[in-house]
């Protein structure tokens, strides 16, 4: 635990790229399997704890000291890691500081009842600060120290002289200590195997395709050296059979404005009639040869006038149903009135009856 948190601490307060990635790299140099598998796995968030929870913390400092006076440290110095790690009252009894892999099994086989006895063991063993602040900040996985995933990965790639790429790809096929990712950076054996539905090609960059159809064939060129599953291939075979079906989509029938204008205009539109006959446009093949390059079917132009055609008939179809509803409101007004000076309530209903069936 004392060199993982030394490494936290110059971490926190190394402001440069580069100066990072040096610390990283010589620390997994220095440190022996499975504590630098740990680190690393820490350093790139994949490390979790499922029982660890910073409640389990708070619990542990209240029961040390006073818990108001605690709460106004933490609202003084505002991390939780920080200020546990400043005022924690040690208790004696424990003879030697826990290693880092020794710490990483217990807290991921810990039940939820003994975390907190755990954490009350190692703080009390741990005589500096440094180390309370780096044991807590890996119980929490809230490190904050400046350093991103793939700048730790990076460092693990430059201690075996691999490209970045080979570590992004073997990744998610790899699980903590990474002790078969040392060994092969470290040349002692061969490769891990990435051959896994799920592996991970960093393949989505901002690189230009050549519209005149060399991509496919570097790219087949490229697979052909490799050793890509069959469903791969098939998967990228009719990926580039629909690009490939862009020509085909522009010599779909096309409508000329002008003309789907005026059949708008001139068309009366049905109460429940098909789009394409709503509208009457023209669909005749023989309009393919347009100049309009554009993949899809129709212009925005063109769709504009559709909506707004569209609306019209809407709008015309309203006035209409309004126009009804204003002519049987008022018959019915006129019943009632009737009804009410001559027969009273009875003969009002009778006559409301009467004119809703005529209606």
């Amino acid at each position: 635990m004392r060199a993982f948190a030394e490494l936290l601490d110059r971490l926190s307060l190394t402001p440069s790229r580069n100066a990072k990635l040096t610390l990283v790299r010589d620390y997994l140099r220095d440190t022996p399997d499975p504590d630098r598998g740990w680190a690393l796995a820490a350093l790139t968030g994949d490390l979790t704890f499922d029982a660890a929870k910073p409640t389990f913390i708070r619990k542990a400092v209240e029961e040390r000291m006073d818990p108001q006076l605690f709460w106004w440290s933490y609202d003084y110095v505002g991390d939780l890691a920080e200020t546990v790690a400043l005022v924690w009252p040690r208790r004696p009894g424990a003879n030697r500081e826990p290693e880092l892999n020794e710490v990483v099994e217990g807290l991921r086989t810990a039940t939820r009842a003994e975390v907190q006895r755990l954490i009350e063991g190692w703080l009390d063993a741990m005589d500096e600060p440094r180390e309370r602040w780096a044991l807590l900040k890996l119980m929490t996985r809230e490190l904050r120290v400046g350093l991103t995933a793939r700048l730790a990965k990076r460092a693990a790639a430059e201690l075996g002289g691999v490209e970045p790429a080979e570590i992004e790809e073997l990744w998610h096929a790899l699980h903590p200590p990474y002790e078969d990712l040392f060994a092969w950076l470290e040349g002692r054996s061969e490769k891990p195997s990435s051959e896994n539905p799920g592996r991970f090609r960093p393949v989505m960059l901002a690189q230009a395709i050549d519209e005149r159809g060399e991509f496919p064939v570097a790219l087949f060129r490229r697979l052909g050296q490799e050793e890509v599953p069959e469903w791969d291939v098939s998967r990228l075979a009719k990926g580039f059979e629909l690009l490939e079906r862009r020509a085909l989509l522009a010599a779909l029938p096309r409508l000329q404005l002008g003309e789907a204008l005026g059949q708008v205009r001139n068309r009366q539109i049905g109460a429940f009639a098909r789009p394409a006959q709503q509208f009457g446009f023209d669909v005749n093949p023989d309009h393919a040869a347009s100049s309009r390059t554009s993949i899809l079917p129709v212009t925005a132009a063109e769709m504009s006038a559709v909506r707004y055609s569209r609306s019209r008939s809407m709008d015309f179809s309203t006035f209409s149903a309004s126009a009804s509803i204003l002519a049987v409101s008022r018959s019915r007004k006129a019943a009632m009135a009737r009804c009410s000076g001559k027969g009273g309530p009875a003969s009002s209903y009778v006559a409301i009856s009467l004119s809703l069936i005529a209606g």
